[in-house]
């Protein structure tokens, strides 16, 4: 299923930005792309440096009581892994379609004489362009059911941890001014969702452990097809068989596309707090090795058991890694 894979859900909007007069910020009038360029600059991206662990509150966030000031406002959200944002100004041009010269002297002559338009590369070829700039909203989220609701319990989340920061740049783009509740975000985004047909996930380290359909889709519906064709050859007519063969190859597409269109299971301790916890665990993990080098049995068999009633390894809510950190 291209949206949901793994127990992720793989987010793609894309929403129109406004192209009306412009809009006053700080004094100066920018246009409302330039206005979610300038919103987009100053927001902040994570936690990733010393630099960037001050205690002193954002601007922005004075008003949010969050436990980690100047980071993400997406890192208030124990559903996101990941979060991308960004301005769209126009289709890329590839270039030109190429065409085969030593083709086009043998089926040009045969387009005029049938009254085609033969190939001419002094003439450009359309393209594809954009009537307005888009915002992309592309996001990767827990989904551990793999079912299409999670999605919107994620963005009514969203809405309410976050309305303010996410209002003050969606109101450049057509459709933003309906919103006035969570309910009103969901279908707002839902309406410039476009299908993530090329998700990526990789937090399988073994093969999953998928059913075997074999028999499910290459033997039950084709042979039940046949005997039914077979049967029907003898009792009706022989044009049956053709039937059957048109049917047998139908069954076995169809059960593939079936099968196919499923979800990958969600990979054991893949969720977003499983993965924090994890990293935090590594971390600690390679100072603890570390400082245990040389140290005989008893004594590492002792200092182990305090890493272990320390850390808490089997308890994702505490002693654990803080969303949006680079570090522990």
């Amino acid at each position: 299923m291209p949206n949901l894979d793994s127990g992720r859900y793989f987010l793609t909007v894309l929403l129109p930005i406004k192209d009306g007069p412009f809009v006053e910020k700080a004094g100066m009038n920018l246009s409302p792309v330039q206005a979610i360029r300038d919103t987009l600059s100053v927001w902040a991206t994570a936690r990733q440096s010393p630099a960037t662990y001050s205690t002193e509150p954002d601007i922005a966030d004075k008003a949010d009581n969050i436990h980690h000031q100047r980071n993400s406002l997406f890192a208030k959200n124990l559903k996101t892994h990941f979060t991308r944002i960004f301005v769209i100004n126009n289709a890329v041009y590839n270039g030109r379609i190429s065409t085969d010269t030593l083709v086009d002297l043998v089926v040009d002559p045969i387009k005029k004489f049938f009254g085609l338009k033969s190939t001419n590369v002094i003439i450009p070829q359309e393209f594809d362009q954009l009537n307005t700039p888009y915002l992309a909203y592309v996001a990767e989220i827990d989904a551990a059911m793999g079912e299409e609701f999670e999605l919107d319990d994620y963005l009514k989340e969203l809405w309410t941890q976050s309305s303010k920061k996410l209002s003050h740049l969606f109101q450049h783009c057509y459709g933003f001014d309906k919103v006035k509740n969570a309910g009103d975000f969901c279908q707002f985004m839902r309406k410039g969702q476009v299908e993530t047909v090329m998700p990526f996930n990789d937090y399988w380290q073994t093969p999953p452990p998928l059913k075997n359909i074999l028999k499910t889709v290459y033997v039950v519906p084709p042979i039940t097809v046949i005997i039914l064709g077979l049967a029907a050859s003898y009792l009706l007519s022989w044009w049956w068989l053709p039937i059957t063969l048109v049917g047998f190859l139908f069954a076995t597409w169809a059960m593939i596309m079936i099968y196919g269109a499923k979800p990958f299971p969600m990979a054991p301790d893949s969720d977003l707090r499983s993965v924090l916890k994890s990293l935090y665990l590594q971390q600690n993990m390679i100072d603890f090795a570390i400082t245990a080098q040389g140290v005989d049995a008893e004594e590492l068999h002792r200092r182990f058991g305090e890493f272990l009633a320390e850390h808490k390894p089997s308890d994702i809510e505490n002693n654990t890694q803080l969303p949006g950190t680079i570090r522990a």
